[in-house]
């Protein structure tokens, strides 16, 4: 013991005297838990002064005979019995009390600490029939640590200790006489320190089940909660027993459950016959009959090749169809087993197999020119030799695989498919080595793949010194000559024929006319009017009518850019930038927007300042993107615009196509350089995405959308 003599300030302060009582109750909840009379445990406490001062430790109370002198006050006391081993142990308790008391001056004080079991204890018994029926692992968990109760370990009859968890479990492997095992579990919630488990496993009565299932009982806290689980023990009767599973299931390539077969006879063997009607089996070399009570060596290899091996002991005839079922793809299966015993009494077991596709496509969406095909698979892994085949008519092709996915968490693959026909009709199906083609294919129609009309720029046509794109009643493509030429002639978008890629191109220059600044365009659609007072500008129609849905569109220009001169209010910070010419496409679905007809997207009113919203507040836009560039670029260079689905969009039918080029970007708000020349020419709608024009970024971002 460990006291604190008394100096100055404590007598000041005064001293009074403490009665020690610490005593350990060795009872527990449940079941009362026997200890020797004789067995004075010890005990420790430690005393804390509640006003701070330095703690007084008792290594053992039990060798306190006098009352303890200590200066006045509060204090708190904790006693101990036992150690504190760990989370979980084998007989090691441990006892916990606390309590608080007050010393007064000059009075004697006395301190009850009562220390009870701070664990849950867990015991198991096992009855001799239990133990002499099963090898058997018994283990007790507190979600921390577990214990091991078991023969080999010499821990049966131990008494273990956990500390208090939200649940307590345990779990009891069993291996029955015939080499089988099996599990058991279950769990406990609602624990408390003081708990005792005692866990009693017992053999049941014999059952009168013609498969001799027996079966065994755990008795818990000695008096409540009784479960009883049925535990296989085979007592065998007259009647010959076939063991195994009637119904097997499993994906084709995956690792298989069960496939042993067990016959078993008390009264001898007088024929076991292994028989089926099925295709499947007979293609990987199975006989439709085979006896296997006396077979030669040459029928028992026959057997052997097709994946059965037999094995013949005195306890029983052991059928091992793993490596026949590993063989056999995709499908059902049946098979027959039926033994007969010397007093003629048979018994028959009829095996139904489902070998079951490891991998399936659960979605196809079509284009023009290519398919994502999307699927799930079953097996560990993809299966081996996995490939989209697919066919319009004829014989099952392989697809040209443009990218794929797999994601391993969920087990599902995404593939792009290209190289395929417009407005056909496709079926697509799985493949694996194993299991070849797979059933349950899907059809699909692709989309038609529509261009628009002079899309390399050849042909123009001149009415009233007016320079057109085709022709003026064609409605396809226009320019903005028709209001610059209001008065005199002033096309600023021209049929250039020598600087080309082949045939024509469309040059566009940017100029200044009755005062405005104007930039050379061509778009799809239409123009309407000029407005020269109130506001200068032009009012036109965008976007022509289309049903399409393109991947990209490439083509070629080139660009002569000057420095912005000519710029409204809200642009005036732009005068002396470069100025930018731009490429832009757009597909958008019935639109919402004001139109002066039903053939076109969208009416522009510049001087009204009613332009295309392309931003991502117009629901009705499905795609967009644009290339703008202030680089001078001398000789024709070849771009490709993805179109830029939105991924919201990406199932959405289009219905208006926009395609867009100028001089001068800002030309709507008669901004821009004079004299700022683009050339335009060969441009071409892609629908493939392994079209050699697009990046294989291009194609990444492209594919992500799905």
């Amino acid at each position: 013991m460990t006291l604190v003599s008394c100096n100055e300030n404590q007598m000041h302060q005064g001293i009074g005297y403490l009665d020690l009582r610490v005593s350990r109750n060795t009872e527990v909840d449940i079941v009362p838990v026997v200890k020797s009379g004789d067995d004075v445990a010890v005990i420790s406490a430690t005393l804390t002064p509640l006003s701070g001062g330095e703690n007084i430790f008792i290594e053992d109370v039990n060798q306190i005979s006098e009352p303890i002198q200590l200066p006045t006050g509060d204090y708190k006391i904790v006693a101990t019995s036992g150690e504190d081993c760990g989370t979980a142990v084998f007989d090691s308790p441990f006892y916990y009390g606390e309590s608080q008391f007050a010393v007064r001056n000059m009075q004697m004080t006395t301190a009850d600490v009562v220390c009870t079991l701070a664990s849950v204890m867990v015991t198991a018994e096992f009855s001799s029939a239990f133990s002499t029926s099963f090898d058997y692992k018994l283990t007790v968990s507190n979600g921390e640590a577990a214990l091991e109760f078991s023969q080999t370990a010499g821990t049966v009859d131990k008494t273990a200790y956990f500390h208090v968890t939200d649940e307590l479990s345990w779990t009891l492997d069993v291996t029955n006489a015939k080499g089988e095992k099996f599990t058991l579990t279950d769990s406990y919630t609602d624990i408390a320190a003081r708990q005792c488990y005692d866990l009693y496993f017992d053999v049941a009565k014999e059952s009168t089940d013609p498969m001799g299932a027996g079966g065994f009982v755990i008795t818990v806290d000695n008096s409540v909660n009784v479960k009883e689980y049925d535990m296989p023990i085979f007592i065998y009767p007259d009647i010959p027993v076939i063991l195994g599973n009637e119904n097997v299931s499993f994906y084709s390539g995956d690792s298989i459950a069960s496939a042993l077969y067990d016959v078993v006879s008390t009264k001898g063997y007088k024929s076991v016959v292994i028989s089926h009607s099925n295709a499947g089996l007979s293609a990987i070399g199975l006989p439709e009959s085979t006896e296997l009570v006396g077979a030669s060596d040459e029928t028992l290899q026959t057997l052997t090749s097709a994946g059965v091996q037999v094995n013949f002991t005195e306890d029983y005839i052991r059928v091992d169809a793993l490596s026949m079922f590993s063989k056999l793809s995709a499908g059902n299966y049946s098979f027959t087993i039926s033994a007969e015993n010397d007093l003629d009494l048979v018994s028959t077991m009829n095996v139904n197999l489902q070998v079951k596709a490891p991998v399936e496509i659960t979605s196809v969406v079509a284009w023009a020119n290519f398919a994502v095909v999307k699927g799930k698979y079953y097996s560990q892994s993809l299966p081996d030799g996995f490939a989209i085949q697919h066919k319009s008519s004829g014989d099952w092709i392989d697809g040209y695989v443009l990218l794929q996915d797999v994601n391993t968490s969920d087990k599902t693959f995404k593939t792009m498919i290209c190289k395929l026909s417009p407005k056909t009709n496709y079926s697509f199906r799985l493949f694996t080595i194993k299991d070849g083609g797979l059933n349950g294919s899907k059809s699909v129609m692709t989309e038609t793949a529509p261009t628009v009309e002079n899309l390399n720029f050849d042909l123009w046509t001149v009415s009233k010194n007016v320079v057109y794109p085709i022709r003026k009643d064609n409605g396809v493509w226009d320019t903005a000559n028709e209001g610059t030429s209001t008065i005199g002639t002033n096309n600023i978008t021209t049929q250039e024929t020598s600087q080309v890629i082949k045939g024509s191109a469309a040059k566009m220059t940017s100029a200044v006319v009755m005062s405005k600044f104007a930039a050379g365009n061509i778009y799809t659609g239409d123009f309407d009017m000029v407005q020269v007072v109130g506001g200068a500008g032009a009012k036109l129609n965008w976007g022509i009518k289309f049903a399409g849905r393109p991947v990209a569109m490439k083509g070629y220009y080139k660009y002569s850019p000057v420095k912005i001169n000519y710029a409204d209010g809200s642009h005036g910070s732009m005068k002396g930038q470069m100025d930018k010419c731009q490429v832009q496409v757009a597909l958008a679905d019935n639109s919402t927007c004001s139109t002066n007809s039903s053939l076109y997207y969208f009416y522009v009113d510049t001087p009204g300042g009613k332009f295309v919203d392309f931003s991502s507040a117009n629901k009705t836009i499905i795609a967009h993107n644009k290339i703008e560039t202030n680089e001078t670029v001398s000789s024709y260079r070849s771009f490709t615009l993805p179109f830029g689905y939105r991924k919201d969009k990406i199932n959405t039918q289009p219905e208006f196509i926009i395609i867009t080029c100028c001089s001068s970007y800002l030309g709507d708000y008669f901004t821009g350089g004079e004299g700022s020349t683009m050339w335009a020419d060969e441009f071409e709608l892609i629908y493939d995405p392994s079209d050699p024009a697009m990046s294989d970024q291009q194609r990444r971002d492209f594919f992500n959308l799905f």
